[in-house]
């Protein structure tokens, strides 16, 4: 017996359908799921509640209105194939309906089989039979409190493997901070076998900001030099970049290339180089390399001299839609000195040739600053292992979160996924050396949990619901905190199917030593802001207020309005609600944002 849906599941263009249905997730061939026969139609048809979403179904079989009945997915092409998998309708209780299911999967009738399979059943979750088996054997002789994690897994529909799930509990119940420091203090007191010892230890320390500034850092200069002497031809292109070495020098020339920058150290100071490279990453637009090479080439275009007028006009609007597209003028604006500030803005205005002119040099110096992503990286690894970079906090803030992101090993299956085996080989993750030191070191335990805990933050950074995408990410806790920084976004996924930086919900979740826990809680609609913090203490009230002008000033560079701050108290029941997953509603008005 089975039921052909008319609409070709799932649809978004189909009118008949609720409008909640672009929330679920795409139906998958073998998923079990229960259904409702919401309303009966003549030519054998029939209106179906399927979780929260609605169809109506061609029907093969006869069905009672108002029954729930258990379907199996059979296909997914052009017309979803659903198969009556109980052929009673649903009028037994949970536990009935647990274990008829059990039976006719052909798997143990235990009591916490039955348990579970009710648990599924009452919290409406759907489920494939290979999934259930797995999940089944994993719960035996576990904990309640496991068993309501595997229950949140199939919700959110995810492999159900022994190493996942081990991946994923690791991640939610071990403080990233605190293995970090731990492998690190191991590795200091015991490092036979490990290979390649000192990169493992440097990429430890590079994971979190306190143990940079605690420790004793190897000079930059002696870094830049090493890595020069190894004919490092990245290494070298960064140095261009930042202005320490000429344009002219080539690896040929090391001696020439040591010599001036140690003739740059005699004139300013060693730290003069730490504060160049710091200057080097404030500068940086935040672009892919794609889109660094359209700058390029927008702005060199505009640079030609042997341009006529309407070349010139053509090359200003390009160059102005790309800014505008990716919302660059006030960060650009930003980059500007104060005297060329006004010139930029009536450029933007009304481009002419002569306020065309003025700004040129300016725009083509930044556009020659910005670094494409392997320089990035190799910037990123001197910054933190260096001393008095300058960065204010937010630059700090920005530089070990992409620290982390590029070098922690949450995203080397992307790279291999991208064919980027090369960089991959280049940029030896934190990942990669924990797994080559537990294949030769004696004591491997404190290594592979650290290496689950980084799966786990992997396998759960993004989760996609139909139009809407969810990403989360764990940071080694810094600024005074031993707990990891958890920052959550949501948002109805963009034309590129990303997260939409216009229109999102940002959570960020942080563990103080002076306040205590704090949220920070956005709302982003049409890149403008309402923020709330969330924390015990009403005595930062006053701080806010005068935070908040800085703020906007900042967020205005990202061209984003602030339009309030507010102030709730934190309380337990807030805590656990602002941590779990939230989700849009769509409303007749366009995106509704609910907490």
């Amino acid at each position: 017996m089975s039921i052909y849906s008319s609409l070709g599941l799932p649809s978004t263009r189909t009118s008949s359908m609720h409008e909640t249905q672009t929330k679920s997730p795409p139906l998958k061939v073998g998923q079990i799921l229960t259904g409702k026969v919401k309303e009966i139609y003549p030519n054998q048809k029939a209106l179906i509640q399927l979780g929260d979403r609605q169809v109506v179904a061609q029907l093969k079989t006869a069905l009672n209105l108002n029954d729930n009945y258990w379907f199996q997915v059979q296909s997914t092409d052009q017309l979803v194939h659903l198969k009556v998998l109980l052929d009673q309708p649903g009028k037994q209780s949970l536990e009935q309906q647990a274990a008829n299911l059990l039976k006719q999967l052909q798997l143990p009738l235990t009591k916490e089989n039955i348990q579970f399979v009710q648990k599924l059943i009452q919290s409406n979750i759907p489920f494939n039979p290979n999934s259930l088996s797995e999940a089944l054997s994993l719960t035996q002789g576990d904990t309640k409190d496991s068993r309501a994690f595997l229950l949140n897994m199939m919700a959110k529909q995810l492999p159900i493997t022994s190493t996942i799930y081990q991946s994923l509990m690791h991640a939610e119940n071990n403080t990233l901070q605190q293995q970090l420091n731990h492998v690190y203090q191991q590795l200091q007191t015991n490092s036979q076998g490990a290979v390649d010892y000192k990169t493992l230890l440097s990429r430890l320390e590079g994971m979190f900001f306190e143990m940079n500034s605690n420790n004793e850092k190897i000079p930059v200069l002696q870094t830049i030099k090493q890595q020069l002497n190894q004919k490092d031809q990245v290494m070298l292109q960064v140095m261009k970049h930042a202005g320490l070495v000429s344009n002219q020098q080539t690896m040929t020339q090391i001696e020439g290339i040591n010599n001036q920058l140690q003739s740059v150290v005699a004139q300013h100071g060693e730290s003069y180089v730490s504060k160049t490279l710091g200057e080097l990453f404030s500068k940086q637009l935040g672009l892919t390399d794609q889109q660094l090479s359209q700058f390029q080439k927008l702005v060199k275009a505009l640079v030609s001299t042997n341009q006529t007028n309407e070349s010139m006009v053509k090359a200003n609007q390009q160059l102005q839609a790309f800014l505008d597209n990716h919302h660059l003028s006030a960060r650009l604006t930003s980059l500007f000195p104060e005297n060329q500030r006004t010139d930029f803005s009536n450029w933007r205005m009304s481009p002419t040739q002569d306020n065309t002119a003025s700004i040129l040099t300016m725009l083509r110096s930044i556009a020659d600053q910005q670094l494409p992503n392997q320089m990035m990286n190799k910037l990123l690894e001197l910054l933190t292992v260096t001393k008095d970079t300058g960065l204010n906090t937010k630059d700090q803030f920005l530089l070990q979160m992409k620290h982390f992101l590029n070098f922690s090993g949450i995203l080397d299956e992307n790279q291999i996924l991208k064919n980027d085996a090369t960089e991959l080989r280049q940029n030896f993750s934190l990942k990669q050396l924990l797994v080559q030191a537990m294949q030769t070191s004696i004591t491997t335990g404190d290594l592979e949990k650290l290496v689950h805990t980084l799966n786990g933050i992997q396998i759960s950074s993004v989760q996609e619901d139909g139009a809407f995408i969810q990403a989360s990410i764990q940071l080694p806790g810094f600024f005074g905190t031993d707990k990891n920084i958890i920052i959550n976004m949501d948002s109805k996924k963009n034309q590129k199917n990303q997260i939409d930086p216009n229109y999102c919900h940002i959570v960020f979740y942080l563990s103080l030593e002076k306040i205590g826990d704090t949220c920070i809680d956005m709302s982003i609609i049409n890149r403008k802001i309402n923020m709330t913090i969330y924390n015990e203490y009403e005595e930062i009230i006053p701080l806010l207020n005068q935070l908040e002008p800085t703020l906007q000033k900042g967020l205005e560079s990202k061209e984003y309005q602030l339009l309030s701050i507010k102030f709730k108290p934190m309380s337990e029941e807030v805590e656990q609600q602002l941590l779990e997953t939230k989700h849009y509603q769509v409303s007749s008005v366009g995106v509704d944002f609910r907490v």
